[in-house]
């Protein structure tokens, strides 16, 4: 649907039976959840050719330093979702993306800070 859409939103053709598509980015929520690491590097090959932007939540966990190769140079911008919550051991949990470590898990003091902060890297 998505390169369907794609296609007739560059169509402006006037005889066309077909109203022109509606570009949206392509989102997906957490796909590699039940994928192997081979299957996961041609998913992450595929994906960004199927639409004109490609928006991707992933866990930490789904993420491995070696699916730069494959999806790299595609990605434009990264963010990832900061837990500033009191309650959680701040070295349970961290992203490493281009040899760069992350703590995903960030104790603060600051009470006009939200639980959740979204930093772009």
């Amino acid at each position: 649907m998505l390169s369907i859409s794609k296609k007739r939103a560059l169509t402006r053709e006037v005889s066309s039976i077909f109203v022109p598509g509606t570009i949206a980015p392509f989102v997906i929520d957490a796909p590699f959840s039940e994928m192997d690491d081979t299957y996961i590097a041609k998913v992450l090959e595929f994906l960004p050719n199927q639409s004109h932007q490609l928006i991707v939540f992933l866990s930490s966990k789904q993420w491995e330093d070696k699916y730069e190769e494959v999806i790299g140079d595609s990605i434009g911008k990264r963010y990832i979702f900061i837990n500033h919550d009191m309650t959680v051991d701040p070295s349970d949990s961290s992203l490493t993306i281009k040899n760069k470590t992350y703590q995903l898990n960030v104790k603060t003091e600051d009470k006009k800070t939200s639980a959740t902060t979204i930093e772009e890297i």
